[in-house]
């Protein structure tokens, strides 16, 4: 098959950024997604965003850069790039969590998407998306 990448990202959501944009941000992603063979998802918490992309390099490399300029969010960070045999997210063209909507004995209710440490250990952030997948 055709080599692809996955992208992680972390960025902060503008002031005044509310769910009802999540689903805007959503359907628009979902649509363009569907065209351009790209599926991830979006992770939200506490005004944060975390969100990985896969799919051919050139087409996930240019919504990269078309998502660094919205002006929803701001210091995107990326926090990995590597080249993918197969889909983690074959089945969304983007998936959404909301952590924040989560009970807090829920595993990942307590995560904090600002902690640095993901950025030194992006690994973590990869294995905690693919147990989203899995549920």
């Amino acid at each position: 098959g055709t080599l692809m990448i996955r992208i992680f990202y972390l960025s902060k959501a503008a002031d005044g950024v509310t769910v009802e944009d999540h689903q805007q941000i959503l359907s628009t992603a979902r649509r363009f997604n569907r065209e351009h063979g790209i599926t991830g998802l979006l992770v939200v918490k506490d005004g944060y965003f975390a969100q990985a992309l896969e799919g051919e390099p050139e087409d996930v490399e240019s919504l990269y850069e078309r998502i660094k300029h919205d002006r929803r969010h701001s210091g995107v960070v990326m926090l990995s790039k590597t080249e993918a045999d197969h889909r983690m997210f074959s089945d969304w063209e983007m998936g959404y969590r909301n952590l924040d909507e989560m009970e807090a004995c829920d595993q990942f209710a307590q995560i904090d998407l600002a902690d640095k440490h993901f950025v030194e250990r992006p690994e973590e952030l990869s294995l905690i998306f693919r147990s989203f997948v899995e549920e």
